[in-house]
């Protein structure tokens, strides 16, 4: 039986979130929190981080602009716009995910 709770009802994390670029804290409600980038992945073979290393970092949307901002595509995110869904939801946060 599995007793997973739905993404609504899963409790949120009380411990704030610090940017690993500027270490702005980003406690629980804090709407900085809701736009935070966190990447986490393994690395692959011959990868420049290392074989297999595991990589993360979190980022509050401040230093993810200013990192990374000329070359990102920033639209209002309606579809027919050139905005479509990412096949894969594995990227998302929870307060992203669909609502059905």
């Amino acid at each position: 039986m599995n007793h997973r709770l739905s993404p609504a009802t899963e409790p949120r994390n009380p411990d704030p979130l610090a940017c690993s670029r500027c270490g702005r804290l980003m406690p629980d409600g804090d709407s900085e929190r809701d736009e935070a980038l966190v990447v986490s992945f393994r690395a692959g073979f011959w990868s420049i981080f290392g074989d297999e290393s595991h990589v993360e970092g979190i980022f509050c949307q401040h230093c993810l602009k200013a990192s990374l901002g000329p070359w990102l595509r920033v639209t209002e995110g309606r579809l027919g716009d050139g905005w479509h869904e990412h096949p894969s939801a594995r990227g998302r946060q929870l307060h992203q995910l669909p609502h059905d």
